[in-house]
Parts: structure tokens; sequence; C-alpha cells
């Protein structure tokens, strides 16, 4: 098991004198105020354990699918918990992180993406012919990548037919056949080569046209969401009997416009999510943006909540009005905006009133905190720091710690970056 494995040592997460595996690391009862190095990203547990409830509920509700993006985490460990709530499947990207859902038996698994090159092809035809336990479904927007998949897996031999879904785009967008003529191409030729491939429906997503929310930015979702609609029913007419029928959109934004615009296919189908960062939700972008994040107005048994934070040292106070943290772009994302001032507390968990602290800047490893001249902070201080956009937080860290609310360490988790 992964929590019996020796932990590689030394790590950014750990203390420097921790000999032992991730299981031990239950044993202690850490403070992240004083026991641990610093900066250190934490991951609240009830949290996370709520966002898990409260979005495989909603979505069941609603007779939708949930697929996961395991690429928000790549955390073994979060995987089973969102399995186990029901999840359909897990999403992945590429056939690296496909190699690791195989090594954890993931039953179901959804590449969103192209597979095109060389290696890849030829490796996710011999996974497939290998592991006939798991489902396997990726992508197609073109007749030439087609062709390259029915030719590995027929190199393979092995008589099992590899799914695929073929994907719709928008202009200046991302891979996905740019229109209904042109995506249908692409599902007669996957239906052309019936005996290595099986079609089993269409691929959108609708969240690269913004991650924020406003009456302009919906105006473009549901205007890409209409095409979609249209294409599916296209789409479906070409799916074998006896087949899967699927169509598969949403991000962790507009997944109520898509179940919306679901509503209208005709065809008989699957609506499968693909939402990732709902699992620890943010502090910022998508809780700015989700349907059920703390801006809509919901109660709280209803919204998610910020599972993801980073703790990090006053390292120095060398102007009135401003405090250099121990925490940087090697230790949290700001591609998304920078991260916000959730507390502040001695290093024995006494508070401090510090109002209006805020992030100016951030360097590789030194964040720019500008105070009041006059505020009490006072290098040792921590600072507790709420993140914004959760899938390019946690490529940062081998080694996560699993908190309580009171900051006390219950585990710890690794990810496979």
């Amino acid at each position: 098991m992964e929590s019996r494995r020796p932990v590689p040592t030394p790590s950014k997460s750990l203390p420097g004198w921790f000999n032992g595996s991730l299981a031990d690391v239950r044993t202690h009862g850490w403070s992240i105020l004083s026991d641990v190095p610093l900066p250190a990203m934490t991951l609240d547990r009830a949290a996370l354990l709520h966002n898990i409830a409260l979005f495989h509920g909603y979505l069941a509700a609603r007779g939708a699918l949930l697929a996961p993006h395991a690429k928000t985490t790549m955390c073994p460990r979060i995987w089973a918990a969102q399995l186990e709530a029901g999840a359909w499947a897990l999403t992945v990207a590429n056939v690296s992180q496909l190699e690791v859902c195989v090594h954890y038996r993931v039953p179901r698994v959804l590449i969103a993406n192209e597979v095109s090159s060389f290696y890849d092809v030829r490796r996710l035809a011999s996974i497939a012919s290998e592991n006939s336990w798991m489902e396997i479904m990726c992508l197609v927007d073109s007749v030439e990548v087609v062709e390259l998949l029915a030719e590995a897996i027929g190199e393979v031999g092995s008589g099992r037919r590899l799914d695929v879904l073929v994907e719709l785009g928008m202009p200046g967008g991302r891979a996905g056949a740019r229109t209904i003529d042109d995506l249908t191409a692409v599902a007669h030729a996957v239906s052309d080569a019936s005996a290595t491939l099986r079609l089993v429906g269409l691929e959108g997503y609708e969240g690269i046209i913004s991650p924020r929310r406003g009456s302009g930015p919906q105006e473009a979702v549901d205007a890409y969401l209409a095409l979609w609609v249209e294409a599916a029913d296209q789409v479906l007419r070409l799916v074998e009997p006896g087949a899967p029928r699927i169509v598969s959109s949403g991000g962790s934004i507009w997944f109520d416009r898509v179940l919306d615009a679901f509503a209208r296919i005709e065809t008989d189908c699957d609506l499968v999510i693909r939402s990732g960062g709902y699992v620890t939700h943010d502090s910022l972008l998508f809780d700015a943006g989700s349907p059920l994040g703390s801006t809509t107005g919901n109660d709280e048994s209803s919204t998610l909540t910020a599972a993801l934070s980073v703790h990090a040292a006053v390292l120095s106070r060398p102007e009135p009005g401003v405090a250099i943290v121990g925490a940087g772009g090697r230790d949290l994302p700001t591609d998304a905006g920078y991260p916000v001032v959730l507390g502040i507390t001695d290093n024995l968990g006494n508070e401090r009133h510090v109002p209006a602290a805020t992030v100016t800047k951030v360097n590789d490893q030194h964040l720019y905190l500008e105070v009041p001249a006059d505020a009490h902070l006072v290098p040792g201080d921590i600072v507790r720091l709420g993140i914004s956009h959760p899938c390019t937080a946690f490529d940062r860290w081998r080694i996560i710690l699993e908190t309580d609310s009171h900051g006390t360490v219950l585990d710890a988790v690794t990810t496979y970056f």
C-alpha cells in the first residue's frame, strides 16, 4: 500500500528528522504552526470531503455522470475518495497520467485529449490490450489521428477495440474539429475503422472560453454549447447499437450551462461532466465563478469550501508598510491571481489582527505583503494564504499534509506529476 512505503527524505513537506512512511505521519499530531518546515501547503480533510459529497450529489440529482479531472490533483488518495463517492470515471490529459491510473487500478479512464505521438499511440494500444479490466476512452478530431490509433491497435492484435469520442472545438481554441461537417467526417472515419475503434460519442470543452462569470462570457459559452447540442444529435446517429452513448463537457465554472444545454439533446445518451477543481475549490478564481461558490448566496451546506492553503512565515519587515513572507511561485500558483491572506498567527496560535493585508508581488520564494505601517506583524508570525486555481497548485508539492480545521496534521498524501 502507498501509505506503507518509506517517504523519500528530505522532503520540503516533512521535518528533516522524519524517517518513515506516510502512515507514520498520522501518529505524531504535529501542529502546522510549529512542528513542520514552512512554507507548507495543507489540505483540509473536512473541506475536501464536504466538496466531494456536495458536488457528486449535485450532479447525481440532475442525472449527470462525473468523470473528474484526475490531472487536477494527480493524487491517488483523493481519486479513491472521488470514486468511492460515485465518480463514473476519472479524466486524464495524456498517456503518462493514464499509467498512474493503471498502477492504482482505476476502472474507467477518459483521456480528454488527442493521442498522436509514435510512442503514445503504441503505448496506449498496449495498455488497452494488457488491462482488460480497465475501460479506456480517448478523443479524436481528425482523420489522421483516427488512422494512427487504428494502426496501433491493429498492430497489437488483441482483438479489443478502443473507444473514442470525436471532439468539437472552437475557433481560436485548442484541439477539436471546428465545424460539424469536419466533425462528422471524423466520426465516419471512426466507423470505417470499426475493426479496431468504436465510436461512443462526442466531447467538447466550454471552459476555454473564460474562467470568469459574466454576461459576455456566458453568451459565448451558450453559443458554443448550442453547436455542441447540434453536433451531438449528428454524431450519436453513427454510434453502433449496444455501444455506450456519451456526450461530455463541463469544467469547474460552466457546468450549470452544460446541464441546461444537455436537456436540448434529442438523442438518448449519457452526460459526463469532467469538472476537477471542485474537489478542493479555491479562495479566488473558482470561488467567484462556480455556481456553487460562496458568492452565489447559497447556504454553507450548499457551497464549496476552499480546502487548500499555504502556511508561511514572515521573514522580514524591511519597510513600515511591507512584510516579506517565505513563500513564492515554487510553493503556490499565481497564474490566476495572487493568493489572499486568510489569517495571521504567531507560532503559538495566537491570532494577529492585521487589516487590509494584501499580496502585491510574488518571486520564486518570496511574497510581498502590503500592510498598514503600524501593523503588529513581526518575523516569525505565520501567514495562512488562500490560493487561486488548484490545477496549478498540486504540482508544486510531492507530499501534501492533510490537517483538521485547527491545523493539526492528520495524514499526508502524495502526488504523481
